[in-house]
């Protein structure tokens, strides 16, 4: 179905004050629950519908979705609840009902309540009929609850008109007075005008109805530029801009709405949404996108902090490169070193070589001249004369000489 925009049924806000050593908000949570599950006419899972949840009828004409965020104190806590459902009468009519509780201290929070409808017209040629204004029992039984307390400036909200009397007209001037007082202050000083219990039904929860017939003893107390006649419906709102604005409706003008009246006071008070009434109806949306806000900020940090961790490794990772780099460049001259000195070592040892093969050389033709001298005899004569030989090899010949000539002499005896 196409959306459409929603109109506006009943607004409340409550400032809640539970009792001491209380579980406040765990107490309203409760009782919201208690209040679903006899629109569900089925009780649902409690642990996630304190938390987060989706939820619905077997039928799925009732759809309950739920959303909370708390600070790590716990001290600071939001909770919401989106109800979506079909008019039982008129199909093409959806009700949407929400609820948002915040707590900023233990035993205090405010609650903000909005229900709204939206009709799918497309393709009807009539509009279908507006819904009868009656104050949702929610509202009702809200106020009644005996765990904790609706309140006005630490006053319980009244949920009956108040007769001013010598009894009660000090407090009435008290709460006139008090600048943080959040609703308006509706006096009859005719209840032959309006009725002041149809107008305290009318208006439950978004203001306080008082009536009296007799003014004198009340504005003897109030400041004379906030007099108030007689014969008249009075509107005192809260406090703005260090003044309270007080405004006068007189019985002509009264006679003159007739019935109209009442509805036009539910119009004000309980159809619209002001600044402040719009900042304390607190949604799952708007928990959804704290959340989101909380998450990305969360994000940011890390990223943050992942950056700067991040240039940290960069410097020490640059810091290791330059010294890899030291390092390796003097690997290289140590490199350059060892082989310098090595191939000098090897030039030593390759002359050394050399030098030995040349001696090796020359010992083999020694012998060689050796060998031939003594195969061919020689005796007493100078064998090697003219060549270059090692001392050792110069005894060799002499006693290859001395054996020759032992060997010749033997055999001269033995001739004999």
């Amino acid at each position: 179905m196409q959306a459409v925009p929603s109109t506006v049924y009943f607004t409340a806000a409550f400032n809640i004050a539970g009792t001491a050593g209380g579980n406040t908000y765990g107490d309203v949570i409760k009782f919201v629950y208690e209040y679903v599950c006899d629109m569900f006419d089925s009780p649902i899972a409690y642990d996630a519908f304190q938390k987060q949840g989706a939820f619905s009828t077997f039928e799925q004409t009732i759809k309950a979705n739920v959303m909370s965020l708390s600070d790590d104190t716990g001290c600071s806590q939001k909770w919401a609840l989106s109800l979506r459902m079909f008019d039982p009468d008129i199909r093409r009519r959806q009700w949407t009902i929400d609820i948002g509780i915040q707590q900023s201290e233990v035993d205090t929070l405010t609650l903000g309540y909005i229900e709204q409808y939206a009709d799918y017209t497309v393709g009807s040629l009539t509009p279908f009929p507006s819904p009868q204004a009656e104050t949702p029992i929610f509202v009702q039984q809200i106020l009644q609850v005996q765990s904790f307390s609706c309140t006005v400036c630490s006053q319980k909200m009244p949920t009956h008109p108040i007769e001013l009397t010598p009894e009660t007209v000090h407090s009435f001037v008290d709460l006139m007075y008090d600048e943080t007082r959040s609703i308006p202050l509706l006096v009859v000083t005719n209840p032959e005008l309006i009725n002041p219990s149809a107008l305290a039904y009318t208006t439950l929860g978004n203001a306080a109805v008082y009536y009296t017939w007799d003014i004198q003893g009340l504005n003897a107390l109030v400041r004379p530029e906030d007099s108030i006649p007689v014969n008249a419906f009075h509107i005192i709102y809260p406090w703005r801009n260090d003044r309270i604005g007080h405004y006068t409706y007189m019985a002509d003008t009264l006679q003159r709405l007739g019935g109209k009246v009442l509805s036009a006071v539910r119009r004000a008070f309980c159809e619209s949404l002001s600044s402040a009434r719009k900042k304390a109806l607190l949604s799952v949306d708007d928990i959804v996108r704290e959340r989101n806000s909380l998450r990305l900020t969360d994000l940011t940090e890390q990223a943050q902090t992942s950056a700067a961790t991040i240039s940290q490794l960069e410097a020490m990772v640059a810091e290791r490169d330059e010294q890899f780099k030291q390092l390796t460049q003097q690997l290289e001259d140590c490199q350059a070193r060892v082989n310098r000195d090595l191939e000098s070592e090897v030039q030593q040892f390759m002359a050394l070589a050399e030098e030995g093969m040349a001696q090796m050389d020359l010992a083999r033709e020694q012998l060689k001249e050796i060998t031939g001298s003594l195969y061919q005899g020689f005796c007493g004569r100078p064998v090697l004369d003219g060549l270059p030989v090692w001392p050792e090899i110069a005894h060799l010949c002499q006693a290859a000489g001395y054996l020759q000539a032992r060997t010749a002499s033997n055999h001269a005896k033995n001739a004999g």
